[in-house]
């Protein structure tokens, strides 16, 4: 098929979300000034086997109308067709979206992972990786200087094609990696025979009936 395989999500971050450890003094629990506003942002991601990673934030919560310009900037420009791997939140399934991957057949495809199974996205590794080892462990003052930080944390990941290759080294994510690879190999022309191909093989791979229905064609 020649396509490139991107893994898309989405995550929030916000102000007060917290984690992590710091330093201290022996017996005494440090205290580390943080605000108490609310809100914050959201992402959504893409990334790729190369180690490529794609982006945008928004300050408020993410609408068909937003996922439809990601899509449309993932593929401008691309050479190659791309099939992206996605979860099931409502604006991958909304109208707006259907027709848009419709209109850009040639170009896009979007299958639908089995719902309640974030280990097999390698996608959902990227806000992990903000969350729970950058931004939780920062000061952040509010929003303005929330959205800086994440920016800043988002440019330098970009950059780190080796840990975002590592995020689909993990067990899940290497099976379904190794199909997609071997999928490609082959040259199948047809994307409904990629949806049967990874039908089989997620339902072999599970062993049960979580897996039942996998990778909906959303165009």
């Amino acid at each position: 098929m020649g396509a490139d395989i991107g893994f898309e999500d989405e995550a929030g971050v916000g102000v007060m979300t917290r984690s992590g450890r710091t330093w201290g003094e022996a017996g005494r629990a440090p205290e580390i000034p943080v605000s108490m506003e609310h809100g914050g942002y959201n992402l959504l991601s893409m990334i790729t086997l190369e180690g490529t990673l794609r982006y945008t934030m928004t300050g408020s919560k993410v609408n068909s109308e937003q996922c439809r310009q990601f899509l449309f900037e993932l593929i401008e420009g691309r050479p190659r067709p791309l099939i992206l791997l996605t979860d099931h939140a409502s604006f991958h399934q909304s109208q707006a979206v259907r027709e848009f991957v419709r209109a850009h057949r040639s170009q896009l495809r979007v299958f639908f992972l089995p719902k309640h199974c974030p280990e097999l996205s390698p996608g959902e590794q990227v806000g992990n990786e903000i969350k729970h080892n950058k931004i939780d462990k920062q000061p952040v003052k509010d929003k303005n200087d929330l959205g800086k930080r994440l920016f800043l944390t988002l440019r330098s990941l970009q950059n780190r094609t080796k840990r975002i290759q590592s995020f689909f080294e993990l067990p899940d994510t290497i099976a379904v990696i190794k199909w997609m690879e071997y999928i490609n190999s082959i040259k199948i022309l047809s994307f409904q025979s990629v949806f049967r191909y990874l039908h089989k093989f997620l339902c072999f791979y599970a062993g049960n009936n979580r897996y039942k229905y996998v990778l909906a064609n959303v165009g």
